[in-house]
């Protein structure tokens, strides 16, 4: 892998700096370090290859784009239709950010790594934010921005089609009563049925001021969610482009992002320090 050659070679060069045998004790806990660090961030998201080893099967398509996905360099339009058909980037998120800490804390630099881990952990939040977005729940079977941009009216309209339902049945099971108990007086049954009826207008009455109410709600919940998504993408797709990535202007979109209302996990933003510290202007 990349990133286990790389902090090897960053091993081997610091073993050459300090004058050190290649075969004596402190070398190889260099070594050992730089590999335990390089095997903490590849092992991080490799859960899907690991599961796969694991069933002695062959690593599926799916499976390797679920794995890899913060690889993916497609087309902005697909990145949703990528979230909603893959899911999150398959990371430990725990493993990933004890890896970043692991790295920060060594000697070890390298601007691939610094690249790698930037988007790995970006990927990270945003692919786990759009998922929970897009991503149907078990009820009422829609996601949470199918839910967000359904229609009120048309929901109102549902609600109080199965609200006449339990009024049919309610009114039939009157009939019934009474067929089964003709001497019940007939001004007793209609009472009730007037009350019935009575109780289904309030009750639709009371939905409809309540969907009027909760409109401007609703389409601001919608609005701030689309807007965000639409920010997050526009982000990933940046991240994806094979040229440098200046580190001011990466401080500056993830600052407004968080404005926004993204959170990033603090090794993002630890690892930024780090760039700035090292005076590192692009990666």
């Amino acid at each position: 892998m990349l990133v286990n050659r790389i902090l090897l070679d960053l091993g081997l060069e610091r073993v050459r700096k300090e004058g050190l045998d290649p075969d004596s004790c402190e070398a190889l806990e260099i070594l050992d370090e730089a590999h335990g660090i390089a095997s903490d961030i590849t092992g991080a998201f490799f859960q899907a290859v690991s599961a796969a080893q694991r069933r002695g099967a062959e690593l599926e398509v799916a499976e390797a784009r679920r794995a890899f996905s913060m690889r993916f360099r497609g087309e902005p339009r697909w990145f949703l239709s990528e979230v909603k058909k893959h899911g999150e980037l398959q990371v430990d998120r725990d493993g990933l950010e004890y890896a970043v800490g692991r790295y920060l804390d060594s000697p070890y630099r390298d601007l691939q790594v610094d690249r790698l881990l930037v988007q790995a952990l970006s990927d990270m939040e945003i692919t786990a934010y759009v998922e929970e977005q897009v991503r149907p729940n078990p009820f009422p079977g829609r996601s949470r921005l199918q839910v967000q941009r359904a229609s009120l009216l048309v929901g109102w309209l549902k609600v109080s089609a199965k609200a006449a339902g339990v009024l049919a049945l309610y009114l039939v099971g009157l009939v019934g009563l009474y067929a089964l108990v003709p001497n019940l007086p007939a001004a007793w049954l209609i009472a009730a049925g007037l009350a019935g009826g009575v109780i289904y207008l309030l009750f639709t009455l009371a939905v409809l001021v309540s969907a009027i109410r909760a409109g401007p709600k609703w389409r601001r919940m919608r609005e701030t969610t689309e807007t965000l998504i639409d920010k997050m993408t526009s982000f990933h797709v940046e991240m994806r482009g094979s040229g440098p990535i200046s580190v001011r202007y990466l401080r500056d979109r993830m600052q407004q992002l968080t404005e926004a209302g993204v959170i990033w996990p603090q090794s993002l933003w630890s690892l930024l320090d780090d760039l700035e510290a090292r005076a590192v202007a692009r990666i």
